[in-house]
């Protein structure tokens, strides 16, 4: 059996505005899509074959998202592979199938797969707003991801002219490779943005050089929708689904769990990663003495609950991976994130190969003023896969 269909193609054109990625890349016959096709096939070889799941309609599902956590899979099994771990795909756990069961010697650890994307909380239907999004699309050049935060709600049209007006004089939108330069030596300081405002209603758009256009492709992008009351609140929804993983297993397990985790966010960082998992850090300052830094325990391995801080014990590890397609998978990074209440040898040792973070508890008395953070270099994505 295949991962893509056999037939002769001879679509040369570059992916279509709004056009999925799974359709992008069964149907171009452009030669660097080819080569992705031919890689991936080979991965597939190697996979194996259950029935009862529907990997292939996950993987060329016109939803992205759907398509990403299949591909998620077939690119975590393969990496897997490549650390030289044994992995039984979709093992019987009681009357649930997690994604992985890896062995090596006589250690054993399930792998969940998940995917967050900030469409997963996505406005409320809004006519005025879907017809924003739409002349948005018309008005702004190819190659781009833009991420709409807005405030209050949108009761009026807003014409294609006065988007235009706003967009105009943005720098980059027309240089998808002037704009991933810009971007990720900058930071999200350097992303180019435009303000819109309507009575009551305002708009910052960010924009992003696409993954498929960071490839070479030309794209008509995506655009993501967010209230500006979770501007700088991504955190939620990636802690969710983590949590969500662990506790599906958590009464059953007989091994230590990882959850896999895609963040489709733009510019995903060691300091979101760390304030998912453990809760955010902030500074106390007194009126007198010294400022001294706190723990919001409100992470995936933490809790405010007097002395019993420890959450989610059963979850050993994360396993990060930042904005991964099939088109970008060799230049993203890679992290696993080994939980403060798990020791690293209930963990098989050839996962340390990868780049990894242990975490130590720091108190101040009997308070938990901080987590220390270890990080450790080791195989990319690239340098695994060759």
């Amino acid at each position: 059996m295949s991962l893509f269909s056999q037939s002769e193609r001879t679509d040369l054109r570059y992916s279509q505005p709004n056009e999925p990625m799974a359709f992008y890349l069964e149907r171009s016959a452009r030669q660097e899509v080819a080569e992705i096709r031919a890689e991936l096939e080979s991965w597939y070889a190697r996979f194996p074959h259950d029935p009862n799941d529907n990997f292939l309609g996950r993987f060329h599902s016109k939803i992205d998202n759907a398509h990403l956590g299949a591909f998620l899979e077939l690119l975590a099994h393969e990496l897997l592979l490549r650390l030289g771990l044994a992995v039984e795909v979709n093992p019987v756990l009681a009357d649930k199938q997690p994604d992985f069961l890896v062995h090596h010697d006589s250690q054993q650890v399930y792998i969940e797969c998940t995917t967050v994307s900030p469409r997963d909380h996505i406005v409320a239907h809004n006519p005025h707003y879907e017809d924003f999004i739409e002349k948005l699309k018309g008005a702004c050049p190819r190659g781009l991801d833009i991420y709409v935060l807005q405030e209050g709600k949108l009761d009026s049209s807003i014409s294609k002219q006065e988007i235009e007006r706003a967009i105009r004089g943005v720098p980059h939108l027309d240089h998808p490779e002037a704009l991933q330069k810009l971007v990720y030596s900058g930071g999200f300081e350097a992303v180019p943005k435009a303000h819109l405002q309507k009575n009551e209603w305002k708009a910052e758009l960010q924009f992003y050089p696409s993954p498929l256009a960071q490839a070479g492709e030309v794209t008509g992008g995506d655009i993501t929708s967010q209230f500006e009351a979770q501007r700088v609140d991504d955190v939620p929804p990636v802690r969710n689904a983590i949590t969500n993983k662990t506790k599906k297993y958590s009464r059953i397990l007989d091994a230590p769990l990882v959850v896999a985790l895609n963040m489709r966010y733009p510019l995903p960082h060691n300091d979101m990663e760390k304030n998912v998992l453990l809760g955010t850090e902030r500074w106390m300052i007194p009126r007198h003495g010294s400022p001294w830094r706190v723990v919001d325990l409100d992470g995936v391995w933490t809790q405010d609950q007097g002395q019993d801080i420890m959450r989610n014990q059963q979850l050993s590890a994360v396993w990060m991976f930042r904005q991964v397609t099939a088109f970008n998978f060799r230049e993203r990074d890679t992290c696993l994130y080994i939980s403060p209440w798990t020791s690293e040898s209930r963990l098989p040792n050839t996962l340390m190969k990868l780049p990894h973070v242990t975490v130590e508890a720091v108190c101040q008395g009997s308070e938990l003023t901080q987590f220390r953070f270890n990080d450790s270099e080791g195989l990319s994505i690239a340098d695994l896969l060759g």
